[in-house]
């Protein structure tokens, strides 16, 4: 065994004794099965006869189901609706080991969900054939945007490292980032966002993929050189202490603050 692989058994053998903070959306991501059965007489669809539908966290809930996977303590600030969504959300996050306490539910907002469609002919692998999202309006309510940032302070007053988990559906505001500048010092605070990953500087490192980095640039990366260079600049940009850029099946590129 290398002395790298040692090193990364060790991190994780060290996993129950962190208090991680995630903030973020946490989506319900809801699997409905089918079989085809025939097609309609109404238009030139196919009818599918249900079979099953699963839910399973998503998004920043499932990031906090991963991490506890691992042993970590983990407790999610985020937000859900009162709905049935909802419910199953918090239900299988208690179950997987995730510290629920500062989900919060809004009771005039629906819990971000998307239905995943899969059919396929009996004995067959079932596969998508759409998606719908139900999403709701961005987060105004004033008192749901304070008791997010009063739950944030709280989990993190004890923390070994923050999460952000940012899908752009709103629980990460202004006033969230702000603060996890000031603690940045005192624990890490790791970012994950899809859209807004230039509007969350300040913080510790993050790690986009390459197509997102080249929405980022707004062009396309065209080697090894191209990447660390465009990578390096996020990275200054962001005033970050590390990036790490995922590439799928060709590996990832890490980028690491200078040594004194």
């Amino acid at each position: 065994m290398t002395p790298l692989q040692n090193r990364l058994l060790q991190i994780i053998g060290n996993f129950p004794d962190k208090k991680l903070v995630i903030v973020g959306d946490s989506i319900a991501d809801r699997f409905l099965y089918g079989s085809i059965s025939r097609v309609s007489r109404e238009a030139p669809v196919f009818i599918l006869r249900h079979e099953q539908t699963e839910t399973v966290p998503g998004g920043a809930a499932n990031s906090a189901v991963n991490l506890a996977s691992l042993g970590a303590q983990v407790s999610l600030v985020s937000l859900v609706g009162n709905d049935q969504a909802g419910s199953e959300l918090r239900t299988k996050l208690n179950a997987l080991g995730v510290d629920t306490g500062s989900l919060l539910t809004a009771e005039n907002l629906q819990t971000t969900t998307k239905v995943r469609i899969l059919a396929g002919h009996a004995h067959s692998n079932r596969q998508q054939v759409i998606r719908i999202d139900y999403e709701d309006s961005p987060i105004t309510d004033g008192d749901v945007r304070a008791r997010l940032l009063s739950e944030l302070k709280r989990r993190t007053s004890a923390a070994s490292a923050v999460i952000v988990s940012d899908y752009n559906y709103g629980v990460v505001g202004d006033a969230e980032v702000e603060f996890l500048r000031t603690i940045r010092k005192s624990m890490p605070v790791l970012v994950d966002s899809r859209f807004r990953l230039t509007g969350l500087t300040g913080l510790t490192a993050a790690t986009p993929n390459e197509d997102e980095l080249e929405q980022i640039i707004k062009e396309p990366i065209g080697s090894l050189e191209h990447l660390e260079a465009a990578a390096t600049k996020l990275k200054n940009q962001l005033q970050y202490q590390a990036l790490l850029v995922t590439r799928g099946p060709r590996g990832m590129m890490l980028l690491e603050q200078d040594a004194p």
